[in-house]
């Protein structure tokens, strides 16, 4: 009881930003050759950071892996993803994970089909002694949502566990995301759908058997002219230099 209540006044002097941007600053620092870059305002904890990243805002990473050439807008809410490398993430996506059973069980309120679940026992609702539903839905033994590279998210988008992102892919603002997006696709919606390819199948393929992402950054700088058409990206991709 008293360290709760120690642990309330002190989140309301305050001191857990302050700390939060005391943590981040130093790692800024430490960090600084590595390129990877967190605005003080945000909440990053058990996560791990390749290189030329920035987390902007007040965005939330928690227990994720992010790969390099990646940004992450403010008010973004990522939980226990994989994010590939080069992807765009604008504000305010959040990955919602979490499930309800909506069939067989009566009433979707988790007391009625949870265990040791903090909210429940706070609530002094917690009556069964072991969980009767799957709360969350994981793609791998690890993470409940996977982004792969090169992936465009727009503003506001919500990406429900579960859910593998393909290479490539583009997600309208506002999206809902509750299936798994094909690479080089462009989807939008509430639910999200495919609205078209971004390339023809040729193309697509021509692109993913480079696997550019895993290019010597020094090499995508020395040749970013040979993005902007698969021409001069199909003349690049014959001196192709990995990590």
């Amino acid at each position: 009881m008293v360290k709760n209540i120690l642990f309330t006044i002190y989140q309301l002097l305050g001191f857990t930003a302050i700390k939060r941007k005391g943590l981040n600053f130093f790692f800024n620092i430490k960090n600084k050759k590595r390129h990877v870059k967190l605005s003080l305002n945000t909440n990053v904890r058990k996560t791990y950071f390749e290189s030329h990243i920035a987390v902007l805002g007040d965005a939330e990473v928690i227990s994720s892996s992010i790969g390099r050439g990646t940004y992450i807008g403010g008010g973004c809410r990522i939980i226990n993803t994989k994010v590939g490398r080069f992807c765009s993430i604008a504000k305010d996506v959040h990955i919602v994970s979490g499930n309800h059973p909506t069939t067989d069980f009566i009433s979707t309120h988790p007391m009625f089909y949870l265990s040791n679940n903090d909210t429940i026992i706070n609530m002094g609702l917690n009556c069964l002694c072991k969980s009767k539903f799957n709360e969350y839905t994981y793609v791998d033994n690890q993470y409940v949502v996977n982004i792969g590279n090169d992936v465009w998210i727009g503003q506001g988008v919500m990406i429900l566990n579960g859910v593998s992102i393909g290479d490539g892919s583009v997600i309208a603002t506002g999206a809902v995301v509750t299936k798994d997006v094909p690479p080089f696709s462009i989807v939008g919606g509430i639910p999200a759908k495919v609205i078209k390819s971004r390339f023809s199948d040729k193309v697509i393929k021509d692109i993913s058997d480079t696997k550019w992402w895993n290019y010597d950054i020094d090499f995508l700088i020395e040749n970013v002219d040979s993005f902007e058409s698969i021409e001069k990206f199909r003349s690049l991709s014959r001196h192709i230099k990995h990590d």
